[in-house]
């Protein structure tokens, strides 16, 4: 019996260490026990309200915690924010500022504190002696006394304002109408209510674009885009506005005279003068050219819309200006037999003019620039000749136009006209290209000089085949030449400039305009131009004719005359060798025609001569003119 008495006192203990250790673990049985705060949905009364917030549900975890996540976003005093419904201040932050600002207490002034039970603190409010019919301190007013203030006083524009007996507080309720009152009352000065701006623009008033807004009732264009007339000149939107920086003759591309500006802001150029050029191109019967501010001017025939103007006659014997509406400003500009092409600021090729030409597919004559349609966005070089244009880019060459005579360099002479610009062949390196009647010739950027198309009487470089099909190096020069910098293709004919400033020609030469000091209608492979110690900067081959500008700026040509297009004076002879033109003028630039002239001077101002019967010269009267004649403005 003794033995089984210890084992009897450990089952005993060990039933009742069972006991003990189920009664530690209750927590999830629904019974808030000593330890927990909570269990399950059982919080033994406690709420958000006991916790010290305002509303929300309580949560219980799963160790029987109370969980108070759900009651945060009701708040709580001294959390610095107002629940309005619940608090009158909290801590900073308060509802009513000031001690005069609580209905009925009649405070007058005095610091508003915050309780800790987040209700306001008066004990530092103040009340003066308000019915004594003095004004004290902290009174805006006291019975009858208004301090001789009114309602106008007060902001309003007119009623009757009394004084409050128990605040001595202005009372304004009697007084009628004020800014902000949700009613415009112009006759008040009012333009605007804050909450009546619908529909009201910067557009509305004559402004630009921008944000209108409405301040103390009255229309704040400080935001707006500015106005014509306001002397600051927004380009966007005026031509023009009295202001420093308004644009000036010298932006219109004239050298002299004054813009005039009319109240719309719109530019009236009558009162300039003296147009100045950057680029100028001599075509069949008409002559384009670039003012200083890149915009084009075409004038002569315009029986297909080469002058690149909707209102244009058919022929023009001054300067039209060509809308560009859509393509902006130009850097270069050719002029073909019947069409017009310009390369803009941004590198795209326009053109207009007759149809077949101008590379849009158009199966109608362009009247204004039109964007040729290149499979590349930028251009590097760009040319046109007669009848055709070709463009590079840095892999490959691209032409539109005339091709019987293969002036697209593709290999195929298929006589149909190419409206699309075409693929001609990969781009080995351009330094320059030019294009004349029926070909193209280039420098390559190993200073060889190639053509492709036509190559009768040498008009291509070489002896033969009749037809360069594609780049072909033309004969070297007798004696030969240094590096090639400069070169112009003309109608049967070709010229280039080296780095000695040496000119040498090569084509047909049946009026002389090879300039070698012989005439030879079979056509030769280059040779020097007769030149007696002129140093050429700059080379123009036309239909017959050439011209060139030597380092002196001096304007020389050669070849055919019988429309006058050397401007060598009266005498019709043809020129064999360079002969000066009649002209006491300096020139930087030079093209020539079929049968006339345009070159630039030093100033940038254009002058032209030979047949101008379709007006190709630019002056008023259409004639032939021996000699170089100002184009009109």
């Amino acid at each position: 019996m003794k033995l089984l008495i210890p084992f009897l006192i450990v089952f005993l203990t060990s039933i009742t260490s069972c006991d003990n250790n189920e009664k530690l673990s209750t927590c999830g049985d629904s019974v808030v026990d000593p330890g927990e705060e909570c269990d399950s949905e059982n919080f033994s009364g406690r709420t958000c309200a006991t916790e010290g917030f305002y509303f929300g549900d309580l949560a219980c975890s799963d160790d029987c915690k109370i969980i108070v996540t759900g009651c945060e976003d009701s708040g709580y005093c001294g959390n610095n924010r107002i629940e309005n419904d619940y608090e009158d201040c909290d801590t900073d932050a308060f509802k009513i500022a000031l001690c005069t600002g609580i209905v009925g207490e009649g405070f007058t002034g005095g610091t508003l504190g915050c309780n800790d039970d987040c209700t306001y603190d008066t004990s530092a409010c103040e009340r003066a002696n308000c019915g004594n019919g003095e004004i004290d301190e902290f009174e805006d007013c006291d019975g009858p006394n208004l301090n001789e203030s009114t309602c106008e006083t007060e902001g309003f524009y007119g009623g009757e304002l009394f004084c409050n007996p128990v605040t001595c507080r202005f009372d304004t309720n009697s007084c009628t109408g004020r800014c902000g009152d949700g009613v415009i009352q112009g006759d008040k000065g009012e333009d605007c209510e804050e909450s009546l701006m619908t529909g009201v623009t910067c557009g509305t008033h004559g402004y630009h674009p921008g944000t209108l807004e409405c301040n103390s009732c009255l229309l704040d264009f400080s935001l707006c885009g500015g106005k014509c007339g306001d002397n600051i000149f927004q380009p966007e939107y005026e031509e023009c506005d009295d202001a420093p920086n308004a644009p000036t003759c010298n932006d219109f591309g004239y050298s002299s005279g004054t813009v005039v500006c009319d109240s719309q802001c719109t530019a009236t150029i009558d009162g300039c003068a003296m147009r100045m050029y950057t680029s100028i191109s001599a075509g069949a019967n008409h002559t384009c050219a670039i003012d200083l501010s890149g915009q084009a001017w075409c004038w002569g025939s315009n029986s297909n819309g080469q002058l690149g103007n909707p209102s244009a006659n058919e022929t023009e014997n001054t300067p039209v200006r060509v809308l560009q509406n859509a393509s902006g400003n130009f850097i270069e500009v050719f002029a073909g037999d019947s069409f017009t092409c310009a390369l803009s600021e941004n590198f795209r090729v326009w053109c207009w003019g007759e149809a077949d030409f101008i590379g849009t597919n158009a199966t109608e004559d362009a009247l204004e620039p039109q964007q040729v349609i290149l499979p590349i966005n930028d251009v590097e070089l760009f040319t046109c000749g007669n009848n055709h244009c070709c463009i590079t880019e840095v892999n490959f060459t691209h032409c539109w136009g005339h091709n019987m005579n293969y002036e697209a360099g593709t290999g195929s002479n298929d006589p149909s006209v190419n409206l699309l610009p075409v693929q001609s062949f990969i781009n080995d390196g351009f330094k320059a290209f030019d294009g004349g009647a029926s070909r193209t010739c280039m420098i390559t950027s190993n200073d060889e000089v190639k053509c492709w198309g036509q190559n009768l009487f040498y008009s291509g470089g070489l002896a033969s085949p009749e037809y360069l099909t594609a780049p072909t190096t033309i004969e070297p020069a007798d004696p030969p030449s240094g590096t090639v910098v400069q070169i112009s293709s003309g109608y049967y004919h070709g010229c280039y400039i080296d780095t000695t400033n040496q000119a040498y020609c090569f084509g047909n030469n049946d009026y002389g305009q090879l300039g070698d000091g012989n005439i030879d209608g079979n056509g030769r492979a280059a040779s020097p131009v007769f030149q007696s110690g002129i140093l050429f900067n700059e080379i123009s081959a036309g239909h017959h004719h050439t011209c060139a500008i030597s380092d002196t700026w001096v304007l020389y040509c050669w070849g055919r005359n019988g429309n006058h297009q050397l401007g060598t004076g009266p005498d019709i002879e043809n020129q064999y060798a360079p002969v000066t033109v009649n002209s006491a003028l300096n020139f930087t630039k030079v093209s020539a025609g079929t049968s006339h002239t345009c070159a630039l001077d030093t100033m940038g101002r254009a002058w032209c001569w030979g047949d101008g019967n379709s007006g190709q010269v630019g002056v008023v009267t259409p004639d032939y003119y021996p000699t170089p004649v100002l184009v009109a403005d």
